[in-house]
């Protein structure tokens, strides 16, 4: 448990930074390029996307789970090591050649070329590697280096529209280097072992799982964009990426905690600990529930007099947008949750796929249907209710096939805090100014209020582990 509370503490610290970062640089990118400009760049990153889940071909989780079950062992380590990296190689190679041909055929040069960084960096990654040993001490540290120096550069450079390319090099370039600066340390664990193209191929049917479930994760996130560029405005697919942008960054901490748990996840299910597995489940699902639920009514309770000082005047539509996607914070988190620490660790990848497939596809009717109509709520409304299928269904899942159960009367509890603490930040700050102090304040009332609530109903999750952990 100490090891797992120290990964916890280094990927949420990385996590706070990924935070922080977009709160300094949101603003400033904004602000310098606009709605347009953020939905040229909002557009063309989601098409790059569908690249990108060929390139990887579901290694990101397939590779995590392959190692933790060899990594007591060097020699099987290596091995596996050089089998899964030449196997993710040889893709992204193909991926990459194939990207080269399209980005010639399209409009924006310059912006597809620059983003051809991204498939590099899937070329590199080996981060894989470290979470799988549960070492995220060396990603944390690494790419929080990296990080800074982007952000920097961005709020140095990044001045007007004409910037936009600027803006794009960095984040690409960024991505890239976070994924070499990890093989130095790579040796520590593994060394050089020849290994055959028969053992290298032996992961592709096993992959192909990870791989479909990827390319419905990839679609599930970037349709919207996609269906806003081609059936709405660049400029609406800038108010969409915002808005996305702030949720999804503000739920990033919570899911720090399913990275983290994922090896160790993976390790109890080879060894059989069906007990241990669902118990630990049990604490970290209804650990994330409480505080998404605290974050949901968190973001609508301070929306009105955040977006006009924290985007710009420009992204007025962001406020009315935000109201809608904030439910993102509980269905994401928790659907991932019941993913990464069930379904992918139990080797449940059907079920996987098949939630993935239906909450997509509800994500592209209800989006292809709506956008034409109501721009940039059909989005969001499709976005929403893929989110809403996906935790419903592997909820569903969950219970049936273990003894997990969720804790309703401290759900309950939590949701009828969350909308009280909602109601009382909106009485005692209605009528403040749209300004940075205004949003700190709201943001304390809010924290002292659900926690107080919860401590009242006896719901405090918080102030449970506390207890636990002076004993």
């Amino acid at each position: 448990m100490k090891k797992i509370f120290i990964n916890f503490i280094y990927q949420s610290l990385f996590q706070l930074l990924v935070i922080a970062m977009p709160l300094i640089t949101i603003p400033i990118v904004s602000r310098a390029l606009g709605a347009e400009g953020i939905g040229f760049y909002g557009f063309t990153n989601s098409i790059v996307n569908y690249f990108l889940l060929l390139a990887g071909f579901g290694m990101a989780s397939y590779a995590v789970r392959e190692i933790a079950y060899v990594r007591n062992d060097r020699d099987k380590l290596s091995e596996k090591f050089w089998e899964l990296q030449l196997f993710n190689t040889f893709f992204s190679a193909v991926v990459f050649f194939v990207y080269v041909i399209f980005f010639w055929l399209t409009n924006q040069h310059y912006l597809y070329l620059i983003q051809s960084l991204l498939i590099l960096s899937v070329f590199f990654d080996i981060s894989w590697l470290f979470q799988a040993m549960e070492n995220f001490k060396q990603i944390a540290v690494r790419r929080a280096i990296v990080k800074i120096l982007s952000v920097l550069c961005i709020v140095t450079f990044v001045r007007d529209q004409g910037d936009l390319w600027i803006y794009a090099l960095l984040l690409s370039s960024s991505q890239l280097i976070s994924s070499l600066i990890l093989w130095s340390p790579a040796f520590k664990y593994v060394y050089f072992k020849k290994v055959t193209f028969k053992a290298i191929w032996s992961h592709f049917r096993p992959s192909l799982n990870f791989l479909v479930l990827k390319i419905s994760a990839t679609v599930f996130v970037s349709i919207n964009k996609t269906l806003l560029g081609l059936m709405s405005t660049v400029v609406m697919v800038g108010y969409f990426t915002n808005s996305l942008l702030l949720i999804t960054t503000l739920g990033a901490i919570i899911g720090a905690l399913n990275q983290i748990m994922f090896p160790r996840m993976s390790s109890l299910q080879k060894i059989g600990n069906e007990k241990k597995l669902v118990e630990i489940l049990q604490k970290t699902i209804h650990i994330q529930l409480f505080f998404t639920v605290a974050m949901m009514f968190g973001i609508i309770a301070i929306n009105a007099q955040l977006i006009s000082w924290f985007f710009g005047e420009d992204f007025y539509f962001v406020n009315n947008l935000i109201p809608i996607l904030a439910p993102i914070l509980i269905f994401r988190q928790l659907h991932q949750a019941i993913a990464d620490q069930f379904l992918v660790t139990k080797n449940e990848m059907k079920l996987y796929n098949g939630t993935m497939l239906l909450g997509t596809l509800v994500n592209v009717i209800v989006s292809f249907i709506a956008i034409p109509f109501i721009h940039g709520y059909g989005a969001a409304l499709g976005f929403v209710l893929g989110q809403v299928c996906l935790a419903i269904s592997r909820s569903v899942i969950l219970v049936k096939k273990s003894s997990f159960r969720f804790n309703w009367s401290n759900i309950l509890k939590w949701l009828f805090s969350g909308v009280v603490m909602l109601l009382i930040v909106w009485m005692i700050t209605k009528n403040m100014s749209a300004t940075i102090f205004t949003t700190v304040v709201q943001g304390f009332i809010g924290f002292i209020a659900y926690m107080l609530l919860t401590f009242i109903l006896k719901a405090n999750l918080v102030l449970e582990v506390v207890k636990k952990w002076e004993r």
